[in-house]
Formats: structure tokens, sequence, C-alpha cells
């Protein structure tokens, strides 16, 4: 995949029409300087955005394969800009996190909003719960981000934190986590 192409064409797109996102996923770590391979990019999207965005991407020669009230997953049959997943924000929840986005940039050009670690945090622990092979990339990616917020000399927002793992009762999980991180 190309990411600077993807960016180019999709992401610019996205911004020009000002629809409400944040990257989160592999490439989301990436732009905050966690090493991590991925091979797509995933976006969370605010639900009614979802028509203006499948317009862009089906318009950069994407296809949605599979489609979801929470998730869509588009693929291009050009090699070079491969495939994004797009979570829906629906509820207050995924919103909020849309609201706390921070703007990084990338490729010397572009200012993409990024979910806070926490809001990634959430969604790793929703990620979890839906698929368990999951379990190790995505606590080894909580402890990466945890560890982000502390060389950035930043407080961890484990009330927010609670939130989430209480949502699918991962007490255990996030105190181990601020056994180590706090």
């Amino acid at each position: 995949m190309d990411f600077q192409l993807v960016f180019e064409k999709v992401i610019s797109s996205f911004e020009k029409e000002k629809l409400q996102y944040g990257l989160i996923g592999g490439f989301a770590l990436g732009v905050m300087g966690i090493l991590r391979s991925t091979m797509d990019i995933d976006i969370l999207l605010l639900v009614d955005d979802l028509d203006k965005a499948d317009r862009i991407l089906t318009g950069c020669m994407y296809t949605c394969v599979h489609r979801s009230p929470n998730l869509s997953q588009y693929a291009s049959v050009l090699k070079p800009l491969g495939s994004i997943d797009i979570l829906h924000a629906a509820k207050t929840i995924s919103k909020e996190m849309l609201s706390r986005v921070e703007r990084f940039r990338v490729f010397d050009t572009y200012m993409i909003p990024v979910l806070s670690p926490e809001d990634i945090i959430g969604l790793k622990v929703q990620a979890i719960v839906n698929d368990a092979r999951r379990e190790a990339t995505d606590i080894g990616d909580m402890r990466l981000l945890l560890d982000y917020q502390r060389l950035r000399k930043r407080p961890v927002d484990w009330e927010l934190l609670d939130e989430y793992f209480s949502l699918f009762n991962k007490h255990a999980l996030l105190a181990e986590l601020k056994r180590d991180f706090s």
C-alpha cells in the first residue's frame, strides 16, 4: 500500500469535504512515532459523513466490500491504494472520541486528525472482546501507547480508560496496566 498516494487521493478529499474523522490503528500509532507495521488505514468516521466518504472512496477506485451498522470496509483493485476500514461513530461515546482528536503532520504536507492514545486504547479493548485472537497484539499496542504518553510527559486519563475497560468487564487488564504505567 502506498500510504502517501492514499493520503493524496483520499485523506486530502476527506479534509476538503470537512468530514469528521480520526485515524486509529497501526498507521495512527506510526504517526505518533510508535513503530508498528500495518497493511491498511483504519478510520473512525462520524456516521453522518458515511455517504460523503463513500462517494470519495468510490471516486478514488475503491469498492465497499463489507458494510454493517458499525463498520465499512473498502478495497481497491489497484494494489497501491490497498484497503481502508471505517468504524462508524454513531454512539455518543465514539462521537466524543472524535471531539478529542489531535492533529499530526504526515508526509510534510497533511495535518491529519488522530484519536487520543486513551481513545485508541478504548477501541483496542473492544477489538479484544470482539476477536480474542487479537489480544496479544492489541495489549502490546496499549502498552506502547501508555509508554508514548509517559515519554511525552502527558498524564494518562485513567478515568476515561476505566470507562472503556468497565464497558467490556476488563478490570483485571486495566489494573495490570495501571500497575505498570502509573
